[in-house]
């Protein structure tokens, strides 16, 4: 969209705006840290998303205003491989928050892509629904 500040002077920049389809309410999902990144072997990586409720309580057929637990699941994969749960893949998250992950410098060898996909759903949620996720790409360079 264009910004326009009090000096008149405009601006463009992009926004994503995800719409919600699903027939049974999702938590809200943003990231908070870039969802690509550089970085040389030598230096740690951290990626995060922040997690809110969704506001169901216009919803036809809304029958709980008590918040659900969100569980936040984080998957890997190196280059363009299979998805699979980030506790298999061998490496070591040392962030603690569920929508956060960190990995110390030199986890990750030079010269390789990995990408990592974190997937926000309610305790409740039915496994086929639509659940909001997010990839963030990882760059390890020469």
């Amino acid at each position: 969209g264009t910004v326009k500040n009090w000096l008149d002077q405009t601006d463009t920049a992009s926004i994503v705006v995800n719409v919600e389809t699903s027939q049974e309410p999702m938590p809200i999902v943003s990231p908070t840290s870039p969802t690509a990144t550089t970085i040389l072997n030598s230096e740690q990586v951290s990626f995060s998303v922040e997690t809110r409720y969704a506001d169901t309580s216009s919803c036809d057929g809304a029958t709980s205003s008590t918040p659900e637990q969100v569980v936040v699941t984080w998957e890997y994969r190196q280059g363009s491989g299979d998805w699979a749960d980030l506790s298999t893949s061998g490496l070591t998250d040392l962030d603690r928050r569920p929508g956060g992950i960190r990995f110390a410098p030199f986890s990750f060898q030079t010269s390789t892509s990995h990408e990592f996909r974190v997937t926000a759903r309610y305790e409740t949620s039915s496994l086929t629904a639509l659940a909001p996720q997010y990839v963030f790409a990882l760059t390890v360079s020469p």
